[in-house]
């Protein structure tokens, strides 16, 4: 049996690549960088931002003081986990988002309980 070996990039490749990279710097303009913000976002669950696109910032703000109210901690350390408590259930309001959109999606391609396939 042979031994399968992953290819070996040579220093010049190596040099080549470095080179590139420091031409791909990413966007320079407010512009583009308001436009890539949320190319990478998928789901929301670990996003650094407390509110995204489609979420209104009064809204999490009058969340997040129902719910601190509601739990009326004492003391710094039931006030950092009211705070933790508060942003993980909106992010968890996500899912639910997440999910509809999801079923809604797959909605259109099932037809009774199986998949409809297209010619």
């Amino acid at each position: 049996m042979s031994e399968v070996t992953a290819p070996v990039t040579s220093d010049l490749q190596i040099e080549a690549n470095r080179r590139n990279a420091r031409l791909s710097t990413g966007p320079k303009t407010p512009q583009g960088k308001a436009a890539i913000r949320f190319n990478a976002l998928k789901h929301g669950l670990t996003a650094q931002h407390i509110t995204l696109f489609d979420e209104c910032a009064e809204d999490f703000e009058a969340f997040h003081a129902e719910l601190v109210a509601a739990l009326r901690p004492k003391g710094a350390l039931e006030q950092a986990l009211a705070e933790r408590a508060v942003l993980c259930a909106w992010r968890l309001r996500r899912v639910y988002r997440f999910e509809t959109g999801l079923f809604r999606k797959a909605r259109g391609t099932w037809s009774n309980g199986t998949a409809e396939t297209t010619s």
